[in-house]
C-alpha cells in the first residue's frame, strides 16, 4: 500500500512518512535477499508473464492441473445413458484434454 492508502485507512500523521520508507525499504531489500516464503507456481506466472497476451489460458491451465475437476458424476451419467460402464483407461481418453 501507499503512504496516502495506509495514512486514510490507519489515521497516521505525514510525519510518519519517512518511518514509513525506512520500514518499506528494510522489507524490500530483505524479500530480494531471503524470499518470506517460495513463490508458488501460479505466483511465477504471474510474474514472469506481466503484460503478456494469452495469460488467461495458461493460469486456466495451471489451475485445472493443480486441481483437476471430479468427474464421478458425470461417468455414472454417462454410464446410465449407454446402460454400460466406462473402462478407466476409456474415460481417461475421454477426459483428457
Amino acid at each position: 500500500m501507499s503512504f496516502e492508502q495506509l495514512a486514510t485507512k490507519y489515521r497516521l500523521p505525514k510525519q510518519d512518512f519517512w518511518e514509513y520508507l525506512q520500514l518499506r525499504s528494510c522489507i524490500m531489500s530483505a524479500q530480494q535477499k531471503l524470499p518470506l516464503s517460495p513463490q508458488t507456481e501460479l505466483q511465477r506466472l504471474m510474474q514472469d508473464n506481466q503484460g503478456a497476451g494469452g495469460g488467461a489460458s495458461r493460469y486456466y491451465s495451471l489451475i485445472r492441473q493443480s486441481h483437476p475437476p471430479k468427474l464421478e458424476g458425470l461417468q455414472r451419467a454417462w454410464e446410465e445413458d449407454i446402460q454400460g460402464e466406462i473402462v478407466m483407461e476409456k474415460w481417461e481418453e475421454i477426459t483428457r484434454s
